[in-house]
């Protein structure tokens, strides 16, 4: 969503969130890997893979403009995950939910005994600042800088919500991390 545009870790959420994504990719060279983004609602990316070099390229290409609807749903972000096991062989599985828990839409608690009931935890990874509001900026097609802004006209602020995070990583058996 487009507050993964905001700079409260640096570069921006975005550019740490391919960063870190990356970084699990080359520590799990044996594992296979999907990509599902979200905003508003999910799609899945990119089916579970052991193809690193498709998706280093998918993570290159990720932006909020992804998902055309925007807010944040994080129930069908799980629940797109979830449904992306199906045709899967194996029975070890976990969902690696990188967000900032700022819940527009959607009740993620229904996807929390659904996961667990079926032994997928859920690690999750906070990004953002949980202390303050961060203003999401963006860039036009001129690549000129300005605060995002409401159906009102007011500016549009972002903040970790580490208490729903940890919620759905405590209830799923996975576990809660801040990266910054």
């Amino acid at each position: 969503s487009k507050s993964m545009l905001a700079t409260d870790i640096q570069p921006s959420r975005l550019e740490h969130s391919k960063w870190f994504l990356r970084e699990l990719i080359a520590a799990l060279p044996g594992d296979r890997f999907g990509i599902v983004v979200f905003a508003g609602n999910a799609l899945l990316q990119c089916p579970l893979t052991v193809d690193k070099t498709s998706l280093n390229q998918l993570i290159s290409e990720l932006n909020p403009d992804s998902i055309p609807l925007g807010g944040t749903n994080i129930e069908k972000a799980l629940e797109t995950a979830m449904k992306s096991f199906d045709s899967a062989e194996g029975p070890h599985r976990a969902i690696v939910l990188l967000s900032d828990g700022e819940q527009l839409h959607g009740n993620s608690d229904s996807m929390i005994e659904k996961l667990k009931s079926c032994g997928i935890p859920v690690f999750t990874v906070g990004l953002g600042n949980p202390v303050q509001k961060t203003p999401v900026s963006v860039k036009n097609e001129n690549g000129v800088s300005s605060f995002l802004r409401d159906e009102n006209g007011e500016i549009v602020s972002t903040k970790l919500d580490e208490e729903l995070l940890t919620k759905i990583a405590v209830g799923t058996g996975g576990v809660y991390v801040r990266s910054t």
